[in-house]
This record gives C-alpha cells, sequence and structure tokens, in this order.
C-alpha cells in the first residue's frame, strides 16, 4: 500500500531503478561516509532488530544485518518494488536480511518491534514527512533509536550549490 501522495514517487524510483542499479558504485562512493556517520549513532549489537528505510538496491540493509548478526534481523523496505527487486537478488543469506515494498509513511511494518530505524537519503523523500516519522516511532520499541542522512535543501547544501552554481 502507498500512500496518494508518495505515488509518484514509487513510480520514479520503479521507472530509474536499472539505472539506478547500474551506477551503484559511484553512489556508493559517494553516500557511504555519509550513511557511516548516522550509523554510528545508532550503536547496533547482535540480536537487534533494524529498520532501514528507503532501502533502494540493500547496501545498507546487507551491511546492517551484518552488525546485529548471528541473531539479529535487518528489515530493508522500499517504496519501489524495482528496487526491492534488485536488492532480493542480492541477499545471499549469509546474514538476517529481508527486504519488502513498503510504505512507511501508511504502512504497520509491527509496532514496537524494531530497535533501531536506519535511513541513508530515503527519509527526504515522504510526501508527509510528520506523518511519516509519527508512524515510524510507533514502530521502535522503547529506548529505540532512529538516525538517518539528509540532504538539506539546495541553498544550504554547499555540495550540491556550489557545483551546480558552476554549471549555470
Amino acid at each position: 500500500m502507498t500512500s496518494d501522495g508518495n505515488q509518484p514517487q514509487a513510480d520514479f524510483w520503479d521507472e530509474i531503478a536499472p539505472a539506478w542499479a547500474a551506477s551503484e558504485r559511484h553512489t556508493e562512493l559517494v553516500a557511504r561516509r555519509f550513511g557511516l556517520l548516522a550509523l554510528d549513532g545508532l550503536r547496533l549489537e547482535a540480536g537487534q532488530r533494524v529498520l532501514d528505510v528507503g532501502c533502494g538496491t540493500g547496501a545498507t540493509t546487507l551491511e546492517l544485518a551484518g552488525l546485529v548478526a548471528p541473531n539479529g534481523e535487518a528489515l530493508g523496505v522500499d517504496i519501489s518494488a524495482a528496487m526491492v527487486k534488485i536488492a532480493t537478488g542480492k541477499d545471499r543469506g549469509e546474514h538476517h536480511a529481508r527486504f519488502a515494498v513498503a510504505d512507511v509513511q501508511v504502512e504497520d511494518l509491527g509496532a514496537g518491534c524494531f530497535d533501531a530505524v536506519f535511513s541513508r537519503f530515503g527519509v527526504m523523500f515522504f510526501a508527509d514527512p510528520a506523518a511519516a516519522f509519527t508512524h515510524i516511532r510507533t514502530m521502535l520499541c522503547t529506548g529505540g533509536r532512529l538516525a538517518f542522512a539528509c540532504w538539506q535543501d539546495l541553498f544550504s547544501n554547499e555540495w550540491m550549490f556550489v557545483p551546480g552554481a558552476a554549471v549555470v
């Protein structure tokens, strides 16, 4: 189920999934460091359950699964069925990683059942961020933690603004 406001995002990411997967090595070079900084704040331990919001093609979910192994679990969710299909194909079963198509703004993935929620540039696409984060909070157990990497708006983000201004 996808909220009406998020359907355009689902359609967009389904359409570009093959190109995104083809450029994954470059994406990892650019985005990995930001994700690691957010990940440090979660202090994950073996045996925990972690939700990866906007998992894309699955790299972050598999990394999270390795951190909570051997008896923890990482659930990677993305609004794009095409992205989840690619992610599912990468899982070799080394860790407890699962993938699902889900819009965390509206879908119930289990009240209070996650020790942590992580996102690397996935939460910035919500149609209604307040509703999405409120709903995500219901999925965290008592003492659960949320950490994410997210770009600011273009004018506050020198990493994007300066090169873009130079091109213009």
